[in-house]
Order: C-alpha cells, then structure tokens, then sequence
C-alpha cells in the first residue's frame, strides 16, 4: 500500500464513521467520541510510517519503552474531522 491508497481508503471510511457519529449525536457530537475517533486515525497514520522522518524523539517513549518516531507534514486528522462533523451537522451535504 502507498500513501495515496492509504489517503484514499482512509477518507472513504472516515467519511462513515463521521456519519455514525452525527447520526449518534445530532445535536452536537461528544466531545470524548470526537477525540476517540481522532486518536484512532493518528494512531493508524502513526503505525503506517508513511509520515516518519527517519529520526526518533529524545525526549518522549511510548508504552512499551521505545523512542517515538518523529512525524513530518502528517495529516491534521482532528481538524478534518471537525470539519466534516459540521458540515454534516449544518446539512451541507
């Protein structure tokens, strides 16, 4: 897999699961099912190291002990799904 299929893949079923969520909360989504949902699709883009650097954190482990990977120019996941939360909250679609 590439990162356009990745990409690609990654918005068709973002786009579900922003709906799911809507539908769950029509009078404005959960603040924790947000955050959930965004922790979800950085940590799919985190374990792909599409975004990886090649260079690790000096600073900061993860759980299992190991440095972290430094990230460049990833996508914004929690921006986008704000977005597409009120876009379908407001009936834009």
């Amino acid at each position: 897999m590439n990162k356009a299929t990745f990409l690609l893949n990654t918005f068709k079923k973002l786009e579900i699961e922003v709906i799911a969520l809507v539908n769950k909360y029509p009078n404005g989504v959960n603040g924790n099912a947000l955050n959930k949902l965004v922790k979800k699709y950085e940590n799919l883009a985190y374990d792909t190291d599409f975004w990886w650097n090649g260079n690790y954190s000096t600073h900061t482990k993860d759980k299992n002990g190991n440095w972290l990977k430094l990230q460049e120019n990833n996508v914004n996941f929690r921006d986008l799904i704000k977005r597409r939360v009120e876009v379908h909250l407001n009936g834009m679609v």
